[in-house]
């Protein structure tokens, strides 16, 4: 949940008004049981109305999670201060009682006999706490309710009362709306799934709990991508206040049309909204566009000037390539036309030049006009890529394979054994392949990856063929099929839809699907999946950035927010946020500092459908902390649901760590586990 006002304050406006919303303790009968011990048995029952509007509503939403201390007056919070063992108590909002409640009775706070104490309350909860600070996250900005933080300490010297009390929270980060509006020769097809990126922002940072300060780490900053509306009407962001002067906001439309917008004042203030009207043209205009501020606080108008560039895509003819820009000795080279992309692939498929030691630079848009492809380092040849491919941030549209035999690993390149960067790729293939392996792996950017991938995004909508085949073993992943043991994915995102169905697949023959990668046996970093995953048939494995993790995995810093789905009639289904399954004999299978915001279904034969927030089925070596199945996050499965993990296999050197966070559904954290605790089976990091 998070919240603004809807109404506009002027630049006159001077003082500035703290947007609250209230608390208020229910009225309840002093009981006590022994007054010398300290702790009454009355408790700190509330009730909570927003003072203020917010963009999700006027009230709190269900099981909005409230993390509440209750300390020794006029201390600061610190292990001594603690009151009656009142260490970051969970207390959620109940649509159906209009009131904030403990999550668990072991959650209740009580009133204190005789002494008096301080409150200091935050939204949204969590148990990754250190030193009474909490971490602050905001790359992945598909929920937004699950960014926005909160924090009270109005409340002092509270003595044993039935007088209502009122917690009065305050936001700590920045909100950014933009309305994205069309000029003149900018039709409403171009601006569907419009991209808005923030350059070179940071994006954590630390809140201290005990003095409600909020520290931002600098070295964090990278592109932050806005939640854009599906129309490309809008987009909008919340964020750590700081330095605003000449950050660079950048629109790119589907199309391959840019805007580029340089923000002049020079801070970004906490507790404040900041709209902006950005008019998309054809033509270069030079526009001066104002910023109006609107409460969280008061503010005044400020100034953004806007560096127009238009990049319209260079269409291939399906057959044409061009090799003249390439010399043997030159180590760097540029493209600018889809003949010249299609040249490259031919050096190095027919002429299997490896590109060793050599950057190649893509400077404009292409489109490959929806022809088939023939992958860059085709293994029909026996070519490889190691060389550098420098996306530059352009696109490469209507990438799709109409022929699908000659490869085991099928995208733009079949293996990548150099770097590929700074690339987004976007078209529409179905899955057909019919050559005479028995496997098969896709991915958007590479089929097989044994280098580095960084910063790659991926648009491509992949589906079902007409014609199937009995495959022994098939993996799709959004970026990649197949990230190996030591290759790296750094930074990428999937925003592709993947829809499979399969009845060809028999029981034992593994079907992978990721919306970053299939198979992960290499280092996943900072990577996103933002779309809907669905797949049906064979031994499923799902998951929203890897569907199987072998040994060597490490996935760290990655977040889905797209709803996953598997089902199976013949095998096991096993589904997971981030991962479907992990199992290893060698090493380990890390998940760390990860989230998931969607839905996760999994459906199986009895006993085979396994879903888990973070990750489906842990059979060995796996280790799971610092991760999140955030509020509002679902797992159905017909077999074992977690919000943490589906199934864990005990003694199999299997670890959930305590430090892990379950604020979605369903409350317990492993499915298969009979504790009595929601928790039960994690364990400190320590253990």
């Amino acid at each position: 949940m998070y919240k603004t006002t809807n109404r506009f304050i002027s630049a006159a406006a001077i003082a500035i008004t703290v947007l609250q919303f209230t608390i208020s303790s229910c009225k309840s009968e002093l009981t006590y049981v022994n007054p010398d011990s300290g702790t009454s048995k009355t408790p700190v029952s509330f009730s909570g109305n927003v003072i203020t509007t917010r963009v999700n509503g006027s009230n709190w939403e269900d099981k909005d999670p409230i993390g509440i201390f209750m300390i020794k007056t006029g201390e600061t919070l610190s292990p001594l201060s603690i009151a009656d063992s009142a260490n970051n108590k969970k207390y959620i909002f109940s649509q159906s009682n209009q009131a904030i409640v403990p999550a668990t009775s072991k959650d209740t706070i009580y009133y204190p006999a005789k002494d008096k104490v301080d409150f200091i309350a935050y939204y949204p909860y969590t148990t990754r706490i250190s030193n009474f600070s909490i971490p602050v996250n905001v790359s992945n900005q598909s929920v937004q309710a699950n960014v926005d933080l909160l924090y009270s300490n109005n409340l002092k010297n509270i003595g044993l009362t039935t007088e209502s009390q009122k917690l009065s929270f305050e936001h700590k980060l920045t909100k950014l709306k933009l309305v994205l509006t069309r000029g003149t020769g900018i039709t409403a097809e171009q601006m569907q799934g419009a991209i808005v990126t923030i350059e070179n922002i940071p994006v954590k940072g630390i809140l201290s709990l005990a003095a409600g300060e909020l520290s931002v780490d600098n070295t964090s900053s990278t592109t932050l991508t806005l939640k854009t509306t599906t129309s490309g009407e809008s987009a909008e962001a919340i964020i750590l206040p700081g330095s605003s002067l000449n950050k660079t906001i950048c629109l790119t439309t589907r199309s391959g049309v840019k805007r580029v917008y340089t923000v002049k004042e020079e801070n970004w203030a906490a507790k404040t909204e900041y709209q902006y009207t950005l008019s998309v043209e054809r033509q270069i205009v030079p526009t001066v566009l104002e910023a109006e501020i609107t409460p969280w606080t008061d503010g005044g108008n400020v100034t953004m000037n806007q560096n127009d560039k238009e990049e319209n895509a260079n269409t291939w003819d399906g057959a044409s390539y061009d090799t003249s820009w390439y010399n043997a000795e030159g180590t760097s080279f540029t493209l600018h036309t889809a003949a010249e992309l299609a040249g490259f692939a031919h050096l190095v498929n027919i002429n299997l030049i490896t590109f060793k030691n050599k950057t190649i630079n893509l400077q404009a848009n292409i489109n490959l006009g929806n022809y088939n492809w023939i992958p860059i380092a085709s293994a029909s040849t026996s070519s490889i890529f190691e060389g550098t491919f420098d996306g530059n941030y352009h696109t490469i549209f209507g990438l799709t394979f109409s022929e699908q035999s000659s490869d085991i690993g099928i995208g733009l390149f079949t293996q990548n054994n150099g770097i590929i960067k700074n690339l987004t790729v976007d078209g529409n293939f179905t899955v057909n392949y019919t050559g005479t392996k028995t496997s098969a792996i896709y991915g958007g950017i590479a089929g097989i990856n044994t280098g580095s991938i960084i910063r790659c995004k991926n648009y491509i909508k992949i589906n079902s063929g007409e014609t199937d085949k009995a495959f022994t073993m098939l993996a799709i992943g959004g970026i990649c099929g197949r990230n190996t043991g030591g290759s790296s994915m750094l930074d990428c995102q999937n925003y592709g839809t993947i829809n499979y169905t399969t009845t060809k697949m028999v029981k034992g023959s593994p079907l992978y699907v990721g919306g970053i990668t299939a198979f992960n046996q290499g280092n996943t970093t900072g990577c996103d999946n933002n779309s809907l995953i669905s797949v049906t048939g064979g031994r499923t494995q799902v998951g929203g950035i890897a569907g199987f993790c072998g040994g060597g995995s490490n996935i760290e810093n990655c977040t889905n927010s797209g709803s996953i789905q598997g089902t199976t009639n013949v095998d096991s289904c096993f589904v997971g946020g981030i991962a479907g399954s992990a199992s290893t004999t060698t090493g380990s299978c890390l998940i760390k500092s990860s989230s998931n915001s969607a839905a996760i279904t999994a459906t199986g034969p009895a006993f085979a459908g396994i879903g888990g927030g973070i990750i489906g089925y842990m059979k060995s070596g796996t280790l799971v902390g610092s991760s999140a199945h955030l509020m509002h996050a679902t797992v159905s499965a017909n077999s074992f649901s977690g919000g943490i993990a589906g199934y864990f296999i005990e003694k199999a050197n299997n670890a959930v760590y305590l430090d892990c966070d379950n604020n979605g559904l369903p409350l317990k954290w492993i499915g298969n586990n009979i504790g009595k605790n929601y928790n039960s089976g994690a364990v400190n990091e320590s253990n």
